[in-house]
């Protein structure tokens, strides 16, 4: 399980301070839970004293600005988790972001409840899950095989994809166990060749290699 943290320091990034101020009033009511609000601009992103646990990214596709601060929070702060927000519910919009670095997104339909979930869930010890039309999208580069699979998630074998889509869904080891007709022990000894072959250390950061080879090409800024 878990452990919650003593206290989540949550940095909130807005191309506006009103609009950083709002959120950060909105979420600040979980206990525990410590919010700078800073700006979007690469050069003002990382004004923070402590590296943020979590960093929120409010800013607009029409100045680039969220795109840039993602990059430049992931560049600064490579172990904080990283929730941008989209001007869309394009897929395509948000896994441009997750090329950029960012960890999970918000679509525009997205409230600001959804938001308060991932603040606590972060605060209990928990990652951001990614969309659900992310996870599909990552699920089918997936399944279409090497041909069609990134140059790094090619190397895993046809079982070893199956598991990993399973775990980008939020499905339990014992789940996909019973999903997959296999023992838990071999669901556990597919996850640690699949880290191994990825050269990472956690299903998340499989999970987001995975996202960033299935989200389309973008021309870097």
């Amino acid at each position: 399980m878990p452990r919650r943290r003593s206290e989540l320091r949550v940095a909130v990034l807005a191309n506006r301070r009103v609009v950083g101020d709002a959120v950060a009033l909105a979420i600040g009511q979980e206990p525990g839970v410590r919010i700078v609000v800073g700006s979007t601009q690469p050069t003002k992103a990382g004004a923070h004293a402590r590296e943020p646990d979590l960093v929120v990214v409010l800013g607009s596709t029409a100045d680039g600005s969220t795109a840039a601060a993602t990059a430049a929070s992931r560049r600064r702060w490579p172990r904080s988790i990283i929730v941008s927000t989209a001007d869309s519910d394009r897929v395509e919009e948000g896994m441009a972001l997750v090329q950029r670095g960012a960890d999970a997104w918000l679509s525009r339909s997205q409230g600001i409840d959804v938001l308060r979930a991932i603040v606590a869930g972060a605060a209990a010890g928990g990652a951001p899950v990614p969309p659900a039309s992310a996870i599909a999208q990552m699920a089918q580069t997936l399944r279409d095989g090497p041909q069609e699979a990134g140059h790094v998630t090619r190397k895993l074998s046809i079982r070893e994809r199956q598991v990993l889509a399973n775990l980008a869904s939020g499905h339990s080891r014992e789940e996909i166990a019973v999903r997959l007709e296999i023992s838990p022990e071999t669901v556990r000894t597919h996850v640690q060749h699949t880290l191994r072959k990825l050269g990472v250390h956690s299903v998340q950061d499989a999970i987001a290699m995975a996202l960033q080879e299935a989200a389309p090409d973008e021309p870097q800024a």
